[in-house]
Parts: structure tokens; sequence; C-alpha cells
């Protein structure tokens, strides 16, 4: 098989190659397409999934979520020497 030359190629050849690898660049644009929707697709599915799941979730106690900031911020200082 001998190498496609660009600088002695005819013109019928030239054409040619350039409808071939003009194809080839548009096939390959397609499918990256196909390929791009197809991953946005999985990404947004598991996103659903995920905004599902924590729909499901029981809210949380806000109270209690202060008493244990407070526990936390009393251990730190005194861990840290400050005086309360």
């Amino acid at each position: 098989m001998s190498r496609f030359n660009v600088a002695s190629a005819a013109a019928a050849d030239w054409a040619a190659f350039m409808a071939g690898y003009e194809s080839g660049y548009m096939q390959g644009l397609v499918v990256g397409r196909q390929h791009e929707r197809a991953e946005t697709t999985e990404l947004m599915r598991n996103a659903v999934r995920i905004v599902h799941a924590l729909a499901e979730v029981p809210p949380r106690d806000a109270e209690e979520d202060q008493r244990q900031a407070e526990k936390r911020a009393a251990f730190w200082a005194a861990r840290r020497g400050e005086v309360a």
C-alpha cells in the first residue's frame, strides 16, 4: 500500500481524500455529541436520584443543632484556653 502524498496528489485524488477526511471528521463529531448527550443524561439522572432521596430525609431539629454547635464552641474554646 502506498502512502498518500499531498504534494503530488492530482486534483481528483485530493478531492477524494478530503471527502473521506471530512466524512470521518463529521462522523466523529456526531459520535462525540451522542456520547456527550448520554453522559449528560446519566449525570442528570443521578442528580434527580439524589434530590429525590434527600426529599425523603426528615427535617433536622434546629434546636438540637444549635445545642450541638454551642457544645462544640465551648469545647474548642476550653481547648484553646479561652475564658468563657
